[in-house]
């Protein structure tokens, strides 16, 4: 019994040391991941959606440039208004 004890005991420490020095990591690993790793903003992730939309309607339903771009401008015109706020997007640029 003694040993179990002493056991839980320093299960208790060990974690209490660990989240006191950094909650989510042990050293320097979770630091260098996250320089690693920036966030994008949702405009440029919305971008990227966009553009790839483009490449795959051209490739794909092989829609001439003028058919894309009318396809993107009726989708952006479609979209909320919460959103056309958010990425500040009036017209869709080729």
């Amino acid at each position: 019994a003694h040993t179990t004890i002493v056991f839980t005991r320093y299960i208790f420490l060990a974690l209490e040391n660990r989240e006191s020095k950094d909650d989510r990591s042990v050293c320097a690993i979770f630091h260098a991941v996250c320089k690693e790793l920036e966030d994008i903003s949702f405009a440029y992730a919305y971008e990227l959606i966009i553009n790839t939309l483009k490449q795959a309607t051209g490739d794909y339903l092989q829609l001439s440039h003028e058919q894309i771009i009318d396809l993107v401008n009726y989708f952006i015109s479609q979209l909320p208004l919460f959103i056309k706020q958010k990425l500040r997007l009036l017209v869709c640029e080729s």
